[in-house]
């Protein structure tokens, strides 16, 4: 079992399996870690790390990981004969039991497969029955016609002249005479191409958008979570990784959840542009340096200072625009920069924000009233976030006053004085 963070094994020390309120288990290392106290599956709040109570189930688990039988020693007192032993039987053993599982899902994803392509071939061969016998009678010649026939020629010449090559994450290549093999890859194929997950690669003299048909409204991808596959660094997760990009591709999607960008920057960059003709909501951790015509939310999180040193700027936008906006620990300059991009579209705006006081944007805030008057919204309303920020009572009074006189059309809240709970973007 492991922490759905760091993807670590827990255990009984380093790594205790901690629950949370809202009932995620989470190693305590990784809570130790935390510059807020948010849950990381859920995003709501929690108390003292150190007085969250142990998952006891998969506590009890880690204990008897760690109270396995002792070794054996040989006179000597060593075993590192054995140890060596004992260590390749367990890794043969676990990489036995990934294959079992492995072909127990291909087993029923591949009889799946076989039952649904019988029935595809029953009802073409009950359509040219029925198309001849229009053809005797003077019926009509295109009642019969089943939808998706271009699949499944696309799916035969798929298999027409096939080669295949194999590529290790290493750089190794594997190349050979399929022979029997061939039935096994066919089927392997066909299933890639019925859920979308391979597609055709434009000629070299075609331009690809214009090779590539826009996604049909049907098809679309309503949400994708990605909070565990973005956290994967280069080299691992990569089939996943290699799924999902080739789904967005052929499908497009409306929402990406939970998109952390530290991890493999490529991979992110990849995906946002392949969602970017349809994206219209985004909740993005991390981010590293705009082009999405239809995006209308964002969720926005910069946690590693890695936009500090040179805060990226937003170029205006000739239309359109976010209508709802959460940032938090953006630079100042990237801030302004967006919120004037987006000031003649936005409706709803959460900042984390601090009062005045001493110290660091955006712990602390001096100006504010003076920063969104630069920035010319037109929101109705804004939700000044008090997350991991300085706050008083007395000044946040002054500040949500000095804004309501900048902006007087807007609901102005302090969400912790208000009480205001937090909303998914």
């Amino acid at each position: 079992m492991e922490c759905p963070v760091c993807m670590d094994e827990f255990d009984v020390a380093a790594r205790r399996p901690k629950s949370l309120p809202c009932g995620h288990t989470v190693c305590s290392h990784c809570l130790e870690g935390l510059q807020q106290r948010l849950c990381p599956k859920c995003r709501k709040g929690f108390s003292d790390p150190a007085k969250l109570p142990d998952n006891f189930s998969i506590l009890d688990w880690a204990n008897k990981q760690q109270s396995r039988p002792s070794q054996p020693s040989d006179s000597s007192g060593s075993t590192p004969s054995f140890d060596r032993a004992l260590q390749q039987l367990e890794d043969a053993a676990t990489a036995a039991s990934k294959a079992v599982r492995t072909l127990e899902d291909a087993k029923d994803a591949v009889e799946g497969l076989l039952q649904e392509w019988r029935a595809r071939l029953r009802q073409v061969q009950k359509a040219t029955g029925e198309l001849r016998a229009a053809v005797d009678e003077g019926g009509d010649l295109e009642a019969g016609q089943p939808e998706g026939l271009q699949q499944l020629q696309d799916a035969a010449s798929l298999l027409e002249g096939m080669e295949c090559a194999l590529r290790h994450q290493g750089g190794t290549e594997w190349r050979g005479d399929l022979g029997a093999g061939r039935s096994l890859l066919d089927a392997l194929v066909l299933h890639l191409h019925r859920h979308g997950l391979i597609h055709k690669t434009p000629a070299q003299n075609q331009p690809e958008e214009e090779a590539r048909p826009p996604p049909r409204p049907q098809d679309l991808i309503q949400e994708i979570e990605l909070f565990k596959i973005s956290q994967a660094h280069p080299g691992k997760g990569e089939v996943e990784k290699a799924a999902i990009l080739a789904r967005v591709r052929q499908n497009g999607v409306r929402r990406m959840d939970n998109v952390w960008c530290h991890a493999d920057l490529a991979w992110v960059r990849d995906i946002l542009g392949s969602a970017t003709p349809t994206l219209e909501e985004l909740y993005m951790i991390a981010p590293r340096a705009d082009a999405m015509p239809r995006l209308r939310r964002m969720d926005l999180w910069s946690i590693d200072g890695a936009l500090d040193n040179e805060p990226p700027l937003v170029p205006a936008l000739p239309g359109g625009g976010l209508r709802r906006l959460r940032v938090y620990k953006l630079p100042r300059a990237t801030l302004i920069s967006l919120l004037q991009a987006h000031s003649a579209s936005l409706e709803v705006l959460w900042m984390s924000i601090g009062t005045p006081g001493d110290g660091q944007w955006p712990r602390v805030c001096d100006d504010l009233d003076a920063l969104l008057r630069e920035c010319g919204l037109r929101v109705y309303r804004i939700v000044l976030w008090r997350v991991d920020v300085d706050h008083s009572e007395s000044a946040c009074r002054a500040q949500v006053s000095a804004v309501r006189r900048v902006l007087p059309g807007a609901k102005v809240q302090c969400e912790k004085c208000d009480e205001v709970e937090l909303e998914k973007f």
